[in-house]
C-alpha cells in the first residue's frame, strides 16, 4: 500500500512543472512620499543608454489582481514621470515591462502599491487604475524589437545592462 502511494504521489509530481524560483531581491528602505507614490518600490539601475529597456522584477505581491494597478516609474534625480511604459505581462511572480529611460543610465524606480486615500482617522485607499501614457510611436518600436531589447534580470550572475533591487518606504 505505502509503495503505491508513493509511486502514485510521484506520477502526480511529474505531471506539474515546477514554476519558476526567483530569487530575493536584495531589501533596503528608503524615503520618499507615499501619499503619492505607495509604499513599495523597486530600484532599477540602467547601465547602458537605450531607447528602451526590457524589465522582469520578481516582486512576489501578495495583492489581489496587480495588472489592475498602476505602476508609476520615476528617473532618481527627477520628478519628471518616465511615461513610456508598456506592461507585457503582471502576475502576483512578477512584473515585466518595457520602458523607456528618459534620463539615461542611473536609477529608476518604480513604485508599484501607489493609493490617493481620503477621509481622515479611518481613510479609504484607493488603488490606481493603470493609464497608458506611451507615445504611439515609440510603443510600436518598443514592442516590434521586444525580443531584441537590452533585459534586466536579476537572477542573472551579472545582469546586464544593470541590476534591480526593492525598497519600503519607512
Amino acid at each position: 500500500m505505502v509503495r503505491r502511494l508513493s509511486f502514485l504521489l510521484l506520477l502526480l509530481g511529474l505531471g506539474f512543472p515546477a514554476r519558476p524560483q526567483f530569487p530575493v531581491l536584495p531589501y533596503t528602505t528608503g524615503h520618499w512620499n507615499p501619499d503619492t507614490l505607495g509604499n513599495q518600490r523597486v530600484m532599477v539601475e540602467v547601465k547602458e543608454p537605450a531607447d528602451a529597456v526590457s524589465v522582469m522584477i520578481p516582486w512576489r505581491r501578495k495583492d489581489l489582481n496587480p495588472e489592475k494597478k498602476e505602476i508609476l516609474v520615476y528617473p532618481e534625480n527627477s520628478t519628471e514621470r518616465v511615461k513610456n511604459v508598456i506592461r507585457i505581462n503582471i502576475n502576483r511572480e512578477y512584473g515585466e515591462l518595457i520602458f523607456q529611460p528618459t534620463a539615461g543610465p542611473g536609477i529608476y524606480y518604480f513604485y508599484y502599491l501607489p493609493f490617493k486615500s481620503s477621509g481622515g482617522s479611518y481613510p479609504m485607499v484607493k488603488y490606481l487604475s493603470p493609464e497608458d501614457l506611451c507615445d504611439a510611436a515609440w510603443k510600436e518600436k518598443a514592442l516590434k524589437l521586444a525580443g531584441e531589447l537590452p533585459r534586466l534580470q536579476p537572477w542573472k550572475c551579472n545582469p546586464s545592462p544593470g541590476s534591480i533591487r526593492s525598497s519600503r518606504w519607512r
